[in-house]
């Protein structure tokens, strides 16, 4: 509506000068684009007690509406112009990791959202990432610790906000952190709480980054996990 517009409108303002082709000239808008966004990141109440969960979710929807209004429509990876990506993608990368270091000592600090987004519109080598996306999303999903391997797969899901899980599955599938994280566990914790989207999204980044065979378990659990669903409800509609 008009106050995205106007939320873009501001936003234009710090990537004005990206067409002037010189990396001298872009980096202050670049600094200042991701700076901004990455504030926006950072704060709201971590309470989940009655009227601050309403203020975090009221503060949670404005700094993501700010947000998508500042950030480019289009990634800026994989544009013409090389300069433009280096930059962006370098400081951007940089944010990120300290975001998600910021995250993992103090959890529910930061919004996962905005931090996917950030990386999806800026950074194209998440290697970096990893470790640390892997750490903030297990704490955040409250995964065990131990290798998922040996997780027993009917372990009771956790109990989060379905919004911060959603969050979580989103970063994870963005960076791709899976030769520290097996992506079927995140399925299915996805699948358990009807986040079948970001179970989709989590397969289709394990086909593109993770081992074939680690990429075919995940398809595998959402498979067999949509199958049960369909079963569960052809049953229930047959039952008089």
């Amino acid at each position: 509506g008009k106050g995205r517009k106007a939320i873009k409108a501001a936003g234009s303002v710090l990537t004005e000068n990206e067409d002037v082709g010189e990396v001298e000239a872009m980096l202050p808008s670049a600094i200042a684009t991701v700076l901004v966004v990455a504030a926006l990141a950072i704060g709201g109440d971590k309470s989940d007690d009655g009227n601050n969960q309403e203020k975090r979710e009221t503060h949670r929807s404005i700094t993501r509406a700010a947000a998508s209004g500042i950030l480019p429509d289009k990634p800026v990876v994989g544009n013409d112009d090389e300069d433009i990506a280096l930059v962006y993608g370098s400081i951007a990368g940089r944010a990120t990791q300290s975001l998600l270091a910021i995250e993992f000592n103090h959890p529910r600090a930061v919004d996962l959202h905005i931090v996917a987004s950030i990386c999806r519109a800026y950074v194209s080598d998440t290697r970096p990432l990893e470790s640390v996306c892997a750490g903030v999303v297990r704490t955040a999903l409250q995964l065990p610790v131990q290798n998922d391997a040996t997780v027993d797969e009917s372990t009771a899901l956790p109990q989060i906000d379905k919004v911060d899980a959603a969050s979580a599955l989103g970063l994870a599938a963005q960076i791709g952190p899976w030769t520290n994280l097996r992506p079927h566990r995140l399925v299915a914790v996805a699948v358990g709480m009807h986040l079948w989207h970001a179970a989709e999204r989590i397969c289709s980044s394990a086909a593109n980054n993770a081992s074939q065979s680690d990429a075919e378990e995940a398809v595998h659990t959402l498979v067999d996990s949509a199958s049960d669903q369909h079963q569960y409800r052809q049953g229930g509609a047959a039952t008089p």
